[in-house]
């Protein structure tokens, strides 16, 4: 007996339909929290600093003693509340310089404004656990973020042994 002719087109009509990557509804929910992830006013995305905290900015290049710039040193800050001698009261996570020897750090602490010393601890070598230098910035002022903040700029010199 011979299949029917009609069946057989049907299941391989069925067979060559297009079939769809998702359902609509896990489209849909992509789609809004894409949207969500994407709004910049949430919190910890712009700016870093919470609304009960206080901060500034220290930025410069960092130079070695023959006075050109040195990409790829790291940079981080130590912050004291009573004078550059005092115990550390925060540590703000490092960067490294970009190819022009350039940095930027936002330093924001969970805290009251305060004025404060900042120790610049700048490291080339990285072989040591301590710094190859450490500039001291005293007098610095922390101040709540927002309405104002601000901006100190500090070039390094790279001290070599």
């Amino acid at each position: 007996m011979q299949p029917d002719r009609a069946a057989t087109n049907a299941v391989r009509t069925h067979r060559r339909r297009p079939r769809r990557a998702l359902p609509p509804w896990v489209a849909c929910v992509a789609a809004l929290l894409a949207a969500a992830c994407n709004d910049r006013s949430r919190p910890g995305l712009e700016p870093s600093a919470a609304p009960d905290s206080a901060s500034t900015i220290i930025f410069g290049t960092v130079r070695d003693n023959g006075l050109s710039p040195v990409p790829g040193v790291r940079v981080r800050a130590a912050i004291t509340r009573q004078g550059c001698t005092a115990p550390t009261f925060a540590r703000i996570p490092e960067t490294h310089t970009d190819q022009s020897g350039a940095y930027r750090l936002e330093l924001a602490v969970e805290s009251q404004p305060f004025e404060g010393c900042v120790l610049l601890e700048v490291d080339a070598t990285l072989e040591t656990l301590s710094p190859d230098t450490i500039v001291p910035i005293p007098g610095v002022q922390f101040r709540p973020f927002p309405p104002s903040r601000d901006s100190i700029r500090k070039d390094v010199t790279m001290k070599r042994p």
